[in-house]
């Protein structure tokens, strides 16, 4: 019922310059319940009032061999689109087979040709108009469709701005989270460092002391070169504790080698490494605990030996967190097959299944506010990346042991480290550094190869003594006054692609990308003779280097400095 009042409500408008024709078929349609009815005589009228009234129905009158008027049906169409199309019903006494094709390419919907039944005028105007509903209602539908298309298109992507902005958010608070972790276990292992290093500066400060108040004890050679001796090991043992610190806390970097890799000895260095935890602390809390080591021979395997170590660091201070009472850590190895393992297992609380379960999952902690939930994924992420597995054998009451398994055979990955050739060509040396006393180590070290050297206080005088005479390495301290030593490099690289030794005894900032992209080899303070030439050896086995310093003035590297450094200071 619906539609036959809609059906009868159309706007109905005939086209037909015969009068008697027209009153005719504007009687049968009022007959038919149809009251809005306009008529137009020619083509012109027929579209002016089609764009300002919008009929529902076009009847056109087409006399024969007339296809003008169908020019008018295919300006209307020009006009309208597809879905507001309106249909149009042709009347004709010429049934000629070409009319009927031209006119349904015009446009046109419906052809009754004269004399028609009017019974069957009345079925075609009907099914006209309905078709015309039709459309009408699938053109609304299709409105509100798009419509809730675009609204729910405009949550969704404000729903997925929010859910980037939560997970940026999770990144960050897990990356500062992880970063505390670092942080406390850095500061756990500060007392034990401290104390080793007071143990070295006891043999630095009194033997130097002894050889200074006794001029007889300085002139007995023996004993002295025996002093120096413990001195030195003393010093090689302060940079073994440095060193330590740096590969736990340094961040995992992209391009980082896995090298084949001592595990017996990677462990055994964890022992003093984490006594400020399990010893000095837990005594402190009234418990005691023992460490043990139980290493089985094995070989080396390629591994990232920062990532591993501070793997075994996390484990041993869970261990020692889960013995309130005092007890016992185990750290052992074991080969199978093609596997190295590593456990730690202590004699604690253990765990229930399903702690056992979960304990990997990020956030998930037993030690409620003391504990992040960070530590156990941390070591099953460096261990995924090892292509290694962690297995946990735990019984509540008995103690717990987490199981590191690697590949025997994992592939090594990145540059090794090449060992000097055992004889040198002598090379023309250019030393930069702003402490007078490296400055004369390392020369006495080149001269004592061979090699000619000549010293540099700050980036400005070297790069005055480059604009002079051609180099074939240059060595620099990354941290000067002035210019730094990555600064300095970017400048002689300008000019020449001399080779460039970077020496730092504070590690390169991982921001700082520009650094390995211009200097050739990078080698840490303090160092050894013997590391000197190593790294000298990685410098200059490179690609050839080519290239001198043009006879003009080097231009400074301007926009990458302050102000304030153009101005070269006095020495």
């Amino acid at each position: 019922m619906a539609f036959e009042k809609e059906i009868r409500n159309s706007r109905i408008l005939i086209m037909d310059d015969v009068v008697a024709n027209v009153t005719l078929l504007a009687n049968v349609l009022n007959r038919m319940g149809y009251k809005q009815i306009k008529s137009v005589p020619d083509t012109a009228e027929l579209i002016s009032l089609t764009l300002e009234w919008q009929p529902d129905l076009i009847v056109l009158e087409l006399p024969r061999m007339d296809v003008d008027r169908l020019s008018g049906v295919e300006q209307l169409r020009s006009r309208f689109r597809s879905q507001d199309w309106i249909p149009v019903l042709v009347l004709s006494a010429d049934a000629d087979q070409e009319l009927r094709r031209r006119a349904f390419a015009a446009g046109v919907s419906e052809f009754l040709a004269k004399p028609f039944d009017f019974s069957e005028l009345v079925v075609r105007i009907r099914n006209s108009l309905l078709m015309r509903t039709y459309q009408a209602q699938l053109r609304d539908q299709n409105r509100i469709l798009e419509y809730r298309v675009a609204a729910r298109t405009k949550s969704l992507a404000e729903r997925t701005e929010q859910l980037e902005q939560t997970v940026s958010e999770l990144k960050s608070s897990r990356d500062q989270i992880i970063q505390h972790e670092r942080l406390r276990a850095f500061g756990a292992m500060a007392g034990g460092v401290a104390h080793d290093f007071n143990n070295v500066l006891m043999c630095v400060i009194g033997y130097t002391e002894l050889l200074l108040n006794d001029p007889v004890l300085l002139a007995n050679t023996e004993k002295t070169r025996k002093f120096l001796r413990s001195m030195n090991t003393a010093g090689v043992d302060a940079s073994s504790i440095v060193a330590r610190l740096r590969n736990f806390y340094r961040p995992v970097e992209e391009g980082d080698v896995f090298t084949p890799t001592d595990l017996n000895s990677l462990v055994t260095d964890i022992v003093p490494l984490t006594q400020p935890k399990w010893k000095t602390q837990a005594l402190a809390e009234g418990r005691a605990i023992e460490v043990e080591l139980d290493l089985q021979p094995t070989p080396k395997v390629a591994c990232n030996p920062a990532e591993i170590r501070e793997v075994v660091v996390n484990l041993v201070f869970n261990a020692a967190d889960a013995m309130p009472q005092g007890g016992k850590i185990t750290l052992c190895t074991r080969l199978d097959d093609a596997v190295v393992s590593i456990g730690i297992r202590d004699t604690g609380t253990g765990m229930t299944e399903e702690v056992r379960q979960r304990c990997m999952e990020p956030f998930f902690s037993t030690k409620g506010d003391k504990g992040t939930g960070l530590g156990l994924a941390m070591v099953f992420g460096i261990i995924k990346r090892h292509e290694g597995i962690v297995e946990i054998e735990s019984e509540v009451g008995l103690g717990t042991v987490f199981w590191i398994r690697l590949k025997r055979d994992l592939a090594a990955r990145g540059s090794v480290e090449c060992e000097a050739a055992d004889a040198m060509e002598p090379l023309n040396i250019l030393v930069v550094d702003d402490e007078p006393v490296a400055r004369d180590i390392l020369s006495h070290y080149l001269i004592a190869d061979g090699h000619s050297v000549e010293l540099a206080a700050n980036g400005y005088g070297a790069l005055e003594k480059c604009r002079k005479e051609q180099f074939d390495l240059v060595i620099t301290d990354q941290a000067m006054p002035g210019l730094t030593g990555l600064q300095l490099a970017e400048a002689i690289k300008k000019e020449a692609n001399t080779p460039i030794l970077m020496l730092t005894g504070c590690g390169i900032d991982p921001l700082e990308a520009g650094v390995r992209k211009v200097v050739d080899a990078i080698g840490g303070k303090p160092i050894s003779q013997r590391e000197l030439r190593n790294a000298i050896a990685r410098t200059i086995q490179r690609p050839q280097f080519v290239g001198t310093f043009a006879d003009e003035p080097m231009p400074m590297p301007a926009p990458q400095l302050h102000a304030s450094l153009l101005t070269e200071p006095q020495l």
